[in-house]
């Protein structure tokens, strides 16, 4: 379970059937117009299955109102060559382009201006990860430039199921 004291669900376990049950419970609720997720390929596995629970949680609202249909967007967080362009250190007043590794895979980026003020904001928060601060500094303050990039993904389809039977063996 969630030892943090804001957890959404306390009586939730750390389990997938409970995170899709969480993520389905919270946009049912909100509907939001917009849903901003990681990058579905990021390299970092608990980011890649958040981007995957929350595909299906959409899918499976949409499965139940085909009206619904949000806007969904991802964002990189660990990719190769990322920050791009390769920069080490403070640099609040550089732009950030998308990581050519996954410009590659993914069409229609899309960047974000990030006020000066909103800039700052972000390297200080970027500074409140103290654990991963005190090794990787240079590296997490490249993050803190004058914009964002975000792609658009599409939702993930909803699994059926086709047939009762033996997993490995199609013709049952």
């Amino acid at each position: 379970s969630s030892p943090y004291p804001l957890t959404y669900n306390p009586e939730a376990t750390y389990s997938g059937a409970d995170l899709l049950a969480d993520l389905t419970a919270i946009l049912r609720q909100e509907r939001p117009d917009l849903v901003v997720i990681p990058h579905p390929v990021d390299e970092h596995p608990d980011h890649r299955a958040l981007a995957a629970f929350a595909r299906l949680a959409l899918a499976t609202l949409q499965e139940e109102d085909p009206v619904y249909r949000p806007d969904v967007l991802a964002y990189p967080i660990h990719s190769e060559q990322y920050p791009f362009p390769p920069r080490k250190g403070l640099n609040l007043g550089a732009m950030l382009l998308p990581p050519p590794a996954l410009a590659q895979v993914s069409e229609g980026w899309v960047r974000l201006s990030l006020s000066e003020e909103d800039a700052v904001r972000k390297y200080l928060a970027i500074g409140a990860y103290r654990s991963q601060y005190a090794t990787l500094r240079s590296l997490l303050e490249a993050f803190a430039r004058a914009n964002e990039v975000f792609v658009p993904v599409e939702t993930a389809q909803p699994l059926v199921t086709l047939a009762e039977g033996e997993p490995f063996r199609p013709d049952t």
